[in-house]
């Protein structure tokens, strides 16, 4: 039988079928292997996800007359947040939120605070 592996990060990863034999009891190190790599990447997608919020939301504060212009004005921001700004206040404001909040999720500090805060409502 012959077998054809590449090493990868450390782990063996098997590139052929496993026999009969090993079938059945432990898992193979193809298997140990490759979840190793799945759970490594996840880090990195959750700063990849907040990078691209953190984008979104600066471009809310950034581009805010061009949203405005495609929106028209919100009634209830003029009135609550002054007469003719008030639209684009509560556009750069929803941006700035939005750009703090995908921070403190990325960081983990927002999942410290709602442990925090919501952790013994259960008990």
């Amino acid at each position: 039988c012959y077998s054809i592996a590449v090493k990868f990060s450390g782990q063996l990863a098997q590139l052929v079928r496993a026999s009969r034999l090993h079938r059945e009891g432990r898992r193979s190190e193809s298997y140990i292997a490759h979840q190793k790599i799945k759970y490594d990447t996840l880090p990195y997608m959750k700063w990849f996800i907040g990078l691209l919020v953190i984008g979104f939301g600066s471009l809310l504060v950034i581009k805010t007359q061009w949203i405005y212009d495609f929106t028209g004005p919100i009634e209830w921001a003029d009135q609550h947040l002054g007469t003719e700004g008030g639209t684009r206040l509560f556009i750069k404001l929803i941006g700035i939120v939005i750009i703090l909040g995908a921070f403190l999720a990325v960081t983990g500090i927002l999942g410290g605070w709602i442990t925090g805060i919501f952790g013994g409502v259960g008990q």
